[in-house]
């Protein structure tokens, strides 16, 4: 479906009218051309030629997005394979520097994305999930010329070849503050979705490949550090102001296969970031990404594994002391099980010194550890191994530094591991539970009685779920389901448990995997 169209544009007007010798004969001639183009030059002509819109540039569409509320009349919107006045919308993502962007092209539920190359508007679409004979479709390059905005509103104007034109509503510009930065995965490629907490309007995808299929990402200063946690591993740097774009020298490798999980800032100049199959510590300055020593865990090896390393992973800094979840896997087998019970090291961030062991009642902690101001512990959950309901969500007290012998809630009162969890008040939990074959569910607990409230959601299989909430009391829920032609996020009210969306945020074609809010 090649659909090229070209149009020429009006001629600009002169720069001056030059005064030169001619015969008497044609004065009268020149005299009345003189004339009228003074009129038109001053507005007096039906036939101004001054338009106000200018060739579509990196500047101004880069990280917009634009809708067209009235949709395309005929021939154009054929070339995108749309109904006649449907209105759809176009989002452009980050640029980069080059002259090329990602775009997608949401319209009814569907969405396509792709590239766009300028100038005139190449647009590319390689994925779509428009039915068959619907919406641009895979690989069907086409050329709209002239696609230009106008140098006041910003309105992007898409022209075709008989002259017939589509205008946007003023565009919406990408916030870089109250959003929330959704990574997004099919388990093969990465990319990164942003959300305004304010109107919930989605940009999608702002650079497909952009980080890697396995990532989660902190926020420190004004800046998101990527950990991307597989093949080639890397801490990335994304840059809010700039679009959310990786800066130069934004990159800072981490070892191949060597497994990171996190990161836990203590300062600008110094950061710890835990790596799954590595027996150190790696400490680094965030803010040059300069690596600044190791600190050694090989003591915290457990003498039944054979892999050297403890397994350390997610963290947490708090009162100045660090926490560690190791995690105690035999990585030299293909699923790794767990060989011992799961432990948390706590170090003291002055000396990097050990300062105790605690050791959990389950094996394999597997979510991120948080602090609860209002339950006044450190939570982790333990997932045991699979499908056995063995784990639970444990608190440890940091007054203490000791472990609290009562579980805030276990798997088996809520049906299955918790894999992530929120805590909202002292009877309000909520937790994703991931049952067998891999299908995954929300559900909300009451931390003071450790029993199940209610299940909100049925199962769903697909990738690992996240669970994530901002300070307007909203719940973020994944929907991981690679099936689902829009996989997106649901919105809980987090005191009431009210579902908030009708159906599921889109977040583009690849699945949300993790969410960080920016506030």
């Amino acid at each position: 479906m090649s659909h090229p169209y070209a149009l020429v544009l009006p001629a600009r007007r002169g720069a001056g009218v030059r005064a030169y010798a001619v015969p008497q004969r044609r004065t009268t001639a020149l005299t009345l051309l003189l004339i009228m183009s003074a009129m038109s030059l001053l507005g007096c002509s039906g036939s101004n030629t001054d338009d106000p819109f200018a060739p579509a540039t990196v500047n101004n569409i880069s990280n917009r997005s634009f809708t067209f509320a009235q949709g395309a009349k005929a021939t154009l919107a054929a070339a995108l394979g749309l109904a006649a006045g449907e209105a759809f919308t176009l989002q452009f993502g980050s640029v980069g520097g080059t002259n090329v962007a990602p775009v997608s092209l949401n319209a009814g539920g569907s969405v396509a994305s792709g590239t766009v190359t300028l100038s005139p508007c190449i647009l590319r679409f390689d994925r779509s999930t428009f039915p068959t004979g619907r919406g641009p479709q895979n690989d069907t390059p086409f050329t709209i010329d002239p696609c230009d905005v106008h140098r006041d509103t910003l309105t992007l104007r898409l022209t075709v070849g008989n002259g017939e034109t589509a205008l946007s509503l003023v565009p919406q510009v990408l916030p870089s503050t109250n959003v929330a930065l959704v990574l997004t995965s099919d388990g093969r490629t990465g990319s990164y979705t942003v959300v305004d907490l304010a109107t919930r309007l989605v940009f999608q995808e702002l650079w497909r490949a952009g980080v890697q299929q396995d990532a989660i990402a902190r926020v420190f200063k004004n800046r998101v550090y990527v950990v991307n946690r597989s093949g080639n591993s890397s801490l990335q740097v994304l840059t809010p102001s700039l679009g959310f774009l990786t800066p130069p020298s934004g990159e800072f490798p981490l070892g191949n296969d060597t497994a990171p999980q996190d990161i836990v800032f203590l300062s600008a100049t110094k950061a710890y970031v835990s790596r799954l199959a590595s027996p150190t510590l790696l400490v680094i300055d965030p803010t040059t990404l300069v690596r600044l020593r190791d600190i050694d865990l090989s003591a915290l090896v457990q003498p039944n594994d054979p892999d050297g390393a403890p397994e350390p992973a997610a963290m947490l800094i708090h009162n100045s002391l660090l926490y560690i979840a190791l995690r105690h896997l035999d990585r030299t087998q293909a699923a790794p099980p767990a060989i011992a019970r799961g432990t948390v090291a706590v170090f003291d961030t002055t000396t990097d010194r050990l300062v105790t062991v605690l050791r959990l009642q389950g094996s394999n902690p597997a979510s991120e550890l948080q602090w609860s101001p209002t339950l006044n512990r450190i939570l982790v959950s333990t997932v045991g191994t699979s499908a056995s309901l063995d784990g639970g969500i444990e608190a440890l007290h940091p007054d203490t530094n000791t472990l609290d012998p009562r579980a805030v809630v276990r798997a088996a009162a809520l049906g299955g591991d918790i894999t992530a969890f929120v805590i909202v008040s002292r009877s309000q939990g909520f937790a994703v539970v991931r049952e067998a074959q891999e299908a995954y569910h929300l559900a909300t607990f009451d931390p003071s009685t450790g029993q199940q409230v209610a299940r909100l959601t049925g199962a769903t299989p697909g990738l690992a779920a996240h669970l994530a909430i901002n300070s307007q009391q909203e719940v973020y829920f994944a929907v991981t389901d690679v099936t689902t032609r829009t996989p997106g996020l649901r919105i809980f009210d987090a005191t009431t448990a009210r579902e908030i969306t009708a159906t599921p945020l889109p977040v583009g074609l690849l699945p949300p995997r993790f969410t960080l809010f920016l506030e």
